[in-house]
């Protein structure tokens, strides 16, 4: 097939089943077997352009972004919980005085 015209789905870009020029059974780390479907395409069509440090770089900074905006999430969450937990406790201490308060004669006398 190599330099032929590789048949396209029109609809979304992929590849048609007709471009498949190979077909292995590849061997995973894990010992599991695959079956590997090969077109007539380059996988990459260049090295990158990105080098191995910029790429650690951004990587670095991606996470950086992505644990303080989820530490803040956390905390925001722990505050909330806290907040409930204080406002339970307040219910729970206002209910207790009125039972309290029930018993007692006007005056402060039981």
């Amino acid at each position: 097939m190599s330099g032929n015209v590789i048949p396209y789905n029109t609809e979304d870009g992929e590849l048609t089943k007709g471009s498949v020029v190979k077909e292995s059974l590849t061997t995973a780390s894990d010992g599991r077997r695959h079956r590997t479907k090969l077109a007539d395409r380059a996988v990459l069509s260049h090295a990158g352009s990105v080098s191995h440090q910029q790429m650690l770089k951004i990587i670095d900074d991606r996470y950086a972004t992505f644990d303080a905006a989820r530490r803040t999430a956390e905390a925001d969450t722990a505050e909330r919980e806290h907040a409930q937990e204080v406002e339970a406790e307040l219910k729970r201490l206002a209910s207790t005085a009125a039972k309290a308060g029930r018993g007692k004669k006007p005056g402060g006398e039981e």
